[in-house]
């Protein structure tokens, strides 16, 4: 949800903005995916309420999933059940009508520099949804990354951080 939320705070502030990323980011249409069709039959796949659903979720976001000593496992899923009808309000205001596909009519004036960064098997979002972002930004670069899922940031962290920094440069060097 950051990319959503830096996008529509970047719509609105332009000039507190130099540079924008959007990692497998919500807010715009992509193809139905398995977690598109539980949302609109209004079930919440992010809503984890016992430790087999939070192992599920972990399948969900990962293509490989990180190694979590189990203790460490343990307690970040009672964290993440503990906040379960969090998510479902999280949900619920994304996928309302006004809200579901938020960036698209502000992608357009999105005109500093942008990075559109996804995993090619993203489960959650598909990558589809670069489609719409790259028809929409005025100044994007896209990256699509093989063998990793929805957290491209924890699967492949030196080649988003490799992305970011070329951004970061694209701008600052230039100034």
């Amino acid at each position: 949800m950051g990319g959503y939320i830096a996008g529509r705070y970047a719509s609105v502030h332009p000039q507190q903005v130099r540079t924008l990323a959007f990692i497998d980011a919500a807010g715009v249409p992509f193809e139905a995916n398995a977690f598109l069709l539980a949302l609109e039959r209004g079930e919440n796949p992010y809503k984890v309420t016992t430790r087999d659903e939070f192992d599920a979720f972990l399948g969900k976001v990962f293509k490989h999933r990180p190694f979590l000593p189990r203790p460490v496992q343990d307690v970040y899923a009672d964290r993440v059940i503990a906040r379960a009808d969090d998510w479902t309000i999280a949900m619920n205001a994304l996928k309302a009508p006004d809200q579901r596909f938020g960036l698209v009519d502000v992608l357009p004036i999105l005109d500093m520099p942008s990075l559109v960064l996804w995993c090619r098997d993203d489960q959650v979002l598909d990558v589809s949804s670069i489609k719409t972002f790259a028809a929409g930004l005025p100044n994007e670069r896209v990256l699509i990354l093989d063998d990793c899922g929805h957290m491209p940031i924890m699967e492949r962290p030196r080649d988003t951080a490799d992305a970011l920094a070329a951004l970061w440069r694209s701008v600052y060097a230039a100034n």
